[in-house]
């Protein structure tokens, strides 16, 4: 290839680029007045505010916490026969001390 068809090769490429280029941005600006029509109706004020949950609602627990509730039943521990009541070292010693024969 001579010089002159580089020449004219690069030349056809620049004006195609060229005619590329200007379509592109007349097809731009004819959105940017296509959504300027389209959109001019709509309010330009935003009143819309986001969805905020209701706060909750207080229930009641329908139980008396303030019972003291032990971990196991009374009734059981009767029967396995578990100290329910701890005495001191003092009192174990004195309930459990054995009696005098004199």
């Amino acid at each position: 290839m001579s010089i002159r068809q580089h020449t004219s090769a690069y030349v056809s490429i620049r004006q195609h680029t060229s005619a590329y280029v200007s379509i592109r941005q007349t097809t731009a600006i004819d959105f940017e007045k296509q959504w300027n029509d389209t959109t001019a109706g709509l309010a330009t004020e935003t009143t819309h505010t986001p969805w905020e949950p209701p706060p909750p609602v207080y229930k009641h627990p329908g139980k008396k916490f303030r019972l003291k509730q032990a971990a196991v039943p009374q009734w059981y521990k009767s029967r396995a026969g578990v100290r329910t009541k701890t005495l001191s070292g003092a009192a174990r010693v004195a309930r459990y001390r054995p009696t005098r024969l004199g």
